[in-house]
């Protein structure tokens, strides 16, 4: 990773122990970044990220506290706010030699995300600024390398699924209408499924809750206010139990229109029932009485035979 020149020149003269936590002088614009600078040089690039940033709230015009977020960025890992940073400072106008620094850390921010037709792009830029840089050159030709290898492995993947039935048909499953209702449908019923789950272990939890304040309130050692407090507790649950008595319901017609299910019918009434019972009585007398007449004809024939 490229360092801009003003980072090195003020890297200058620095040791390698702790920089010493001191306040900001109010005429040094450039504090924080050589804070950020002796925290840099100590491999603590999350504190030097902080003095840089803390530089640019006190100058914002810092070019050395920019170039110098990226670096710490970089080092940290945070590539896309490396190039993010380094994409910004592409578009100010500095010298030669700071631009081509800036491409390439550019260039070197989009490399690791494994983009390299943009990576390709900057160092192109910055061999413009610096045709001699010769570690732009050899960036410039990995990534062009590595380009052509991720564009061979897409052609390759690509035929294959060209190739394999299996996977042409999965994707027109993948791509058909009605597949497509099946799966989210699919999706719907097990969400719903969950929240059933959890809405009854939370009514078995309850339940059982009540049940321990019911025998609490029986206790005669419980006081009177406890046994108040355990009442009061007791109605709240009651009154969470219907509200997830109620969601269970919605829940449970929710799966039925899902699955295309009729709703079920409602429970009959006790003047339904009573009628339906005197009917199936009634047959049932009407089916006794027939099969008591079939027997006293059987008896009657056997009778006459004995004559």
């Amino acid at each position: 990773m490229r360092t801009l020149i003003i980072f090195l020149f003020l890297f200058a003269g620095i040791s390698a122990l702790h920089a010493q936590e001191v306040e900001a002088p109010a005429d040094d614009k450039n504090f924080h970044t050589r804070e950020g600078n002796k925290l840099y040089a100590q491999k603590k690039y999350d504190k030097a990220e902080q003095r840089y940033q803390k530089s640019l709230e006190t100058n914002q015009d810092s070019y050395a506290a920019a170039f110098n977020l990226g670096d710490a960025y970089y080092k940290q890992g945070k590539f896309p706010q490396a190039e993010q940073q380094f994409d910004m400072l592409t578009q100010r106008q500095t010298t030669t030699d700071t631009m081509a620094l800036a491409w390439h850390n550019l260039g070197n921010a989009r490399l690791q995300q494994k983009k390299y037709e943009e990576s390709i792009e900057a160092y192109k830029k910055a061999l413009r600024f610096n045709p001699g840089d010769e570690d732009s050159r050899y960036n410039l030709a990995f990534a062009q390398k590595m380009l052509k290898k991720q564009q061979e492995q897409q052609k390759k993947d690509d035929q294959q699924k060209k190739d394999d039935p299996q996977q042409k048909d999965d994707q027109q499953k993948k791509n058909d209408p009605k597949q497509q209702k099946e799966n989210e449908d699919k999706q719907k019923e097990d969400q719903l499924n969950k929240q059933k789950e959890q809405l009854q272990k939370e009514q078995q939890q309850l339940k059982q809750e009540k049940k321990e304040n019911q025998e609490k309130q029986g206790d005669p050692k419980t006081g009177q206010a406890e046994k108040e407090q355990l009442e009061k507790r007791n109605g709240e649950i009651d009154q969470r139990l219907k509200e997830i008595e109620k969601k269970l319901k919605e829940l449970d017609k929710q799966l039925r229109e899902l699955k295309g299910m009729p709703e079920p019918q409602n429970e009959l009434s006790r003047e339904e029932a009573r009628r339906m019972l005197e009917a199936l009585g009634g047959e049932e007398k009407r089916t006794r009485d027939k099969l008591d007449k079939k027997r006293k004809i059987a008896t009657s024939s056997e009778n006459e035979k004995d004559w």
